[in-house]
């Protein structure tokens, strides 16, 4: 088979699954289906590392390294990723012949000259750190996010790591707003811990430094014994971020509602955030550069958009009527940067 490129899914925040689960009961409701069932799951923590999403596909002697976006190609690169994958090429291919099937490793290649302002970018050195692999595409592809299945398709490479679980399992009721609170202080915790220092990075590295967040994961009975359907697995996992990267402007990193608010141009200043602007850069070339707005400003106005249905719907608000100031704000910024 030819290789294409295969995006890993966009991840949320807690309010946008509670906003999920409202809008399911409301549908239930309307079409006159029997009441939804809103689930009750215990989740794991993965550190959230602060690079750039990077994955490579293995299909037989087959492979090929892509980024959130685009498939990796001399002259089209993400900070060396492609170049490295192609360096190690025999790897890769050994990992196509372990797994046995198409296979997408899925991580975040990390580290010194990628990112800036976390411990990862300490360490000296540039890691890709897998937190889940992908089997098949199409239909019904599959899903393994188990640390230790993971590590059995991977040998042992120095630059390669597997990201483990990290915290205690934290139970998350979705009928249970009382429990959801407890569950949401316990997520709290350990962002704002991680914040004042990688727990990961220091433990593999002996590097101090902050962290970012974490991503958390529903850890089913058939998640921590083999892979599962990915659709309804990925529709339930959050993220969380620590204060210096969030991408919008909110009280604490986890919350079970969206936060309202009174204006455009407060929906702006939630969202249109200095984290967020710095990735859109990230994920649209790499560099402030005119040439390179265009993407820059598509990337910004996909990613407020998908993540603000919550909080648009709260303040009564459309995608229409913010849209023009969030590119507005997004643009000026991008040109006041190209021109130092």
């Amino acid at each position: 088979m030819t290789l294409s490129h295969i995006p890993w899914p966009s991840i949320g925040g807690l309010h946008n699954l509670v906003a999920r689960c409202d809008a399911y009961e409301t549908y239930h409701e309307e079409e006159g289906l029997p009441p939804y069932v809103r689930p009750r799951l215990t989740y794991r923590g993965k550190i959230k590392l602060h690079g750039n999403n990077a994955a490579v596909q293995v299909d037989g002697d087959e492979f090929l390294a892509q980024s959130r976006t685009d498939v990796l190609v001399p002259g089209s690169d993400l900070k060396q990723f492609g170049v490295w994958v192609h360096a190690n090429s025999d790897y890769f291919r050994e990992v196509g012949r372990i797994s046995g099937r198409h296979t997408i490793l899925c991580g975040e290649w990390c580290g010194q000259g990628i990112q800036k302002g976390m411990a990862i970018q300490q360490t000296g050195r540039k890691v890709f750190c897998v937190f889940a692999i992908q089997y098949g595409n199409g239909d019904e592809p599959l899903i393994e996010v188990d640390p230790a299945r993971i590590r059995g398709v991977l040998p042992p490479h120095p630059d390669i790591f597997v990201l483990p679980w990290a915290g205690p399992e934290i139970v998350i009721d979705y009928a249970d707003r009382d429990q959801m609170t407890f569950g949401v202080e316990a997520v709290n915790k350990m962002v704002t811990d991680a914040d004042g220092r990688d727990p990961w990075v220091f433990e593999t590295f002996g590097v101090e430094g902050r962290g970012e967040g974490y991503v958390f994961y529903p850890v089913t009975a058939e998640a921590l014994t083999g892979p599962v359907p990915m659709e309804p697995l990925m529709d339930m996992v959050f993220k969380a971020k620590g204060q210096a990267h969030k991408v919008k402007e909110q009280k604490s990193p986890a919350q079970i509602d969206p936060e309202v608010v009174e204006s455009i141009e407060d929906f702006v200043s939630m969202f249109v955030t200095e984290a967020r602007l710095e990735q859109g850069v990230s994920e649209s070339g790499g560099e402030v550069d005119m040439p390179l707005i265009s993407g820059f400003l598509r990337w910004m106005a996909d990613d407020v958009q998908k993540e603000s249905g919550p909080e648009l719907r709260a303040a009564d608000l459309e995608w229409k009527q913010v849209s023009k100031a969030v590119t507005k704000t997004a643009r000026d910024w991008y040109i006041t940067k190209a021109r130092g």
